[in-house]
């Protein structure tokens, strides 16, 4: 990796607790990532503030500023206003220009398309790295649906007892849903007249779509309990950030909602308990 970027790695990124002086290529790009991970999510402001500021003219601190999501959600969907991959992309080439955006993207996970990449990574592997960074109390939360036809990403610091609602409405997990379902009836139409493997092929991607609709379905509904949820006189609690308890008593009550993770559901259940 070139060492402008190793230079600038140190210098900007503020979202690791390790201090060895030195780190390898992989470590670099991957911690590149995470920082703009830390700026789409409203963790890190370039050139304001202490945390994360970074050393960058101010209209590139400006432009990259303004693809923080402003209430710290970002979902994992192409083509969504809130796509976290892409946005972290913009912010990569805003940050490090075009080339040295794709040496990042391809130091850190591999070659192919960097959106798609990202995507992956960021649905997988950077929750598990990032849990192990803050020693199981993650900045980021990742909720998703049981298998993964839908994830989102919280910045618990921007956390109100709006964002379930937000990610339960037609921003998100609404629009979606009905997306799916005018798909689903598009594609009834069009199977209808189709044939040969044009009919095989649209057989295929509406048993995926209905496959995902389902998915989706039941990631509502959990999100729903949640949301109805009883206190002990039988009123509706729903959730909300309750800063004093900590990182893991505040996801417990999510834990239906974060499937990759099971420490929240230990900690759920000890409290019903």
């Amino acid at each position: 990796m070139s060492n402008n970027l190793r230079h600038s790695g140190r210098a900007h990124h503020s979202d690791s607790d390790s201090n060895n002086d030195y780190i390898d290529d992989e470590e670099l790009a991957r911690r590149w990532i995470s920082y703009c991970v830390g700026i789409v999510m409203g963790r890190f402001q370039p050139d304001i503030g202490d945390l994360g500021q970074g050393r960058f003219s101010q209209p590139v601190a400006a432009e990259l500023r303004s693809l923080t999501d402003s209430d710290g959600v970002a979902t994992l969907m192409e083509g969504h206003q809130d796509d976290l991959a892409a946005k972290v992309w913009q912010a990569l080439q805003i940050a490090l220009g075009e080339q040295s955006a794709t040496e990042v993207v391809e130091t850190a996970l591999g070659y192919d398309n960097p959106e798609e990449m990202l995507s992956s990574y960021l649905e997988r592997d950077f929750f598990k790295r990032h849990l192990q960074q803050y020693r199981k109390r993650p900045v980021y939360w990742l909720l998703q649906s049981a298998n993964k036809a839908f994830s989102v990403y919280i910045f618990h610091e921007r956390a109100t007892k709006d964002t379930l609602p937000l990610i339960l409405g037609s921003r998100y997990v609404g629009g979606m849903i009905n997306h799916l379902h005018s798909r689903l009836a598009e594609q009834e139409e069009e199977l209808k007249t189709a044939q040969g493997r044009d009919k095989k092929e649209l057989a295929k991607e509406e048993a995926e779509r209905a496959a995902d609709l389902q998915d989706l379905q039941r990631f509502e509904a959990a999100l729903r309990r949640v949301l109805e949820r009883k206190n002990e006189r039988g009123e509706t609690a729903g959730w909300r950030l309750e800063i004093d308890d900590g990182v893991i008593l505040n996801l417990a009550p999510l834990a239906e909602l974060m499937p990759a993770w099971k420490e929240p559901e230990k900690f759920w259940k000890a409290l019903q308990e």
